[in-house]
């Protein structure tokens, strides 16, 4: 009676169910760049164009509530 129905069968990409991300590929791997490679943010912060790099994966990172990303932003740019 109260059993839930099976879900749907899922397309799978090497064995892991594919999760299609509605967010720009570009941002997308920028931010997943920022959280798997931290040694990125080094250069990223030394170049003179930090805000139009930073503009995509901030986004992102509100939208997925990565506030260490909203903070490095936010005090770059106060400096």
């Amino acid at each position: 009676m109260l059993a839930m129905p099976a879900p749907p069968s899922l397309e799978r990409y090497n064995g892991v169910p594919l999760v299609v991300m509605p967010d720009e590929a570009k941002a997308l791997r920028e931010l997943i760049t920022l959280l798997y490679d931290p040694q990125c943010i080094s250069s990223i912060l030394e170049g003179e164009d930090f805000t139009l790099k930073m503009l995509g994966p901030t986004q992102l990172a509100k939208k997925y509530q990565v506030d260490w990303i909203c903070k490095l932003v936010a005090s770059q740019r106060r400096q």
